[in-house]
C-alpha cells in the first residue's frame, strides 16, 4: 500500500493506494471527521458506478458527511480513475470480482465493517460484497441500483424488471451506431449521457459536468472507461433470490425520473431485502447533482447513526 499527499486542489485529506491480490493498484480517497460524531463515529464506503472515477462522488457531499463526524472512503474500481488499467477484452473480469476488490479495499485500509453505500453498478457491487464478504458490511445505502439489470439496454433482465426508457436507449444505439471520434465528441457524448442521468426534473449545471468529463478524460491510463465493465454486469446473474440473505440495515433510494433503471428496480431491491427502507425522491433522476449533496448527506447521516456499530471480536 502506498501513500500520496493529495494535490492542491483535491478535497481529500489523503490518499492511498491498495494492492490486491490480483495485483491490482485501487486508489482511495479518505475524508477524516475533524470532530468524532457524539454518537459512534462510523465509517462509510462509497462505490461509484459505471466505471466513473470516485470524484463523481461530489468532495461537498463527502465533507459534510466528515463534517458530521464520520470517516468517508471513496475509491477506484480497477480500469477507473486512477486505478490500475484494464486492457480489454484480454483482461475480462466478473461482476464479483469487483465485491473482491472492495472487500480488499476495506481489509487493506483496516476499515473493519463500514456502512457501504453504492449507486448503480456500485450498489451491484455492494450487494454482492454483503452477500459474498458479509463480515466486511454493518449497513447497505443502495442508490439507483437492482437486483437485476444489464448494461445492454436491449437486453432484458432475466426477473422481468423493465428496459431502461426510451431517451436511454435512443442514446445508446446513437453512440454505438456513430461512435464519437474527437475529444470534442467525446466530451459532448459524456455530456448528452450525463444530462439524460441528470434526468428532466433537475437543472443540468453543464459547467460543473463539463469539468467532470475533461477531468476525466485526462485520467492516465484509461482510455476507454466503462467499456469493460458493462460485459461483467451482463453475465452477472439476478440477485434477487440471494439478497433475502442480507442482514443488515439497508437504505434504497431511487429516483422516480431515473430513466436507466426505472423506478421499479429500486421497489424490486427494496422488497427483496428483509427489512430494507425504501425513499423514492419523484424529482431524481439516475446520477445526483451537487445541489442535491445536502439532502443526501443527511439520508446517509441518519442511516449511518441509526445503524448498530459492528461488533469487535
Amino acid at each position: 500500500m502506498r501513500t500520496e499527499s493529495p494535490g492542491p486542489e483535491s478535497a481529500p485529506d489523503h490518499t492511498e493506494f491498495v494492492t490486491t491480490r490480483a495485483g491490482h493498484l485501487l486508489h482511495t480517497e479518505t475524508f477524516e471527521p475533524a470532530t468524532p460524531s457524539a454518537s459512534t463515529p462510523r465509517t462509510l464506503l462509497m462505490i461509484m458506478g459505471g466505471n466513473a472515477p470516485c470524484f463523481a462522488f461530489p468532495s461537498p457531499l463527502c465533507r459534510a458527511i466528515a463534517d458530521a463526524g464520520h470517516r468517508v472512503v471513496r475509491y477506484d474500481h480497477r480500469g477507473a480513475g486512477y486505478s490500475s488499467p484494464v486492457h480489454h477484452p484480454a483482461e475480462s473480469y466478473a461482476l464479483d470480482d469487483l465485491a473482491s476488490d472492495a472487500a480488499e479495499v476495506v481489509e487493506g485500509l483496516r476499515l473493519g465493517a463500514p456502512v457501504v453505500y453504492g449507486i448503480s453498478t456500485g450498489g451491484a457491487v455492494a450487494q454482492l460484497l454483503a452477500l459474498d464478504h458479509p463480515e466486511r458490511v454493518s449497513g447497505l445505502v443502495l442508490m439507483a441500483t437492482s437486483p437485476d439489470y444489464n448494461v445492454t439496454p436491449s437486453l432484458p433482465p432475466e426477473s422481468g424488471l423493465p428496459l431502461p426508457g426510451p431517451e436511454w436507449r435512443s442514446l445508446v444505439e446513437s453512440l454505438a451506431a456513430s461512435p464519437p471520434t474527437v475529444h470534442a465528441e467525446v466530451v459532448e457524448s459524456f455530456l448528452d449521457a450525463w444530462r439524460v442521468c441528470v434526468g428532466p426534473e433537475t437543472p443540468f449545471d453543464e459547467g460543473h459536468w463539463r469539468g467532470l468529463v475533461e477531468r476525466t478524460l485526462s485520467l492516465p491510463g484509461n482510455p476507454t472507461p466503462g467499456a469493460h465493465q458493462g460485459p461483467a454486469v451482463d453475465a452477472a446473474p439476478p440477485r434477487t433470490e440471494r439478497l433475502a440473505a442480507v442482514r443488515v440495515p439497508t437504505l434504497v433510494i431511487h429516483g422516480g425520473q431515473d430513466v436507466v433503471l426505472p423506478p421499479e428496480h429500486g421497489r424490486a431491491l427494496a422488497a427483496a431485502i428483509p427489512d430494507a427502507r425504501l425513499v423514492e425522491i419523484p424529482e431524481l433522476g439516475h446520477m445526483f447533482t451537487p445541489e442535491f449533496a445536502p439532502r443526501l448527506a443527511e439520508l446517509l447521516v441518519e442511516h449511518l447513526e441509526s445503524t448498530p456499530a459492528p461488533t469487535v471480536s
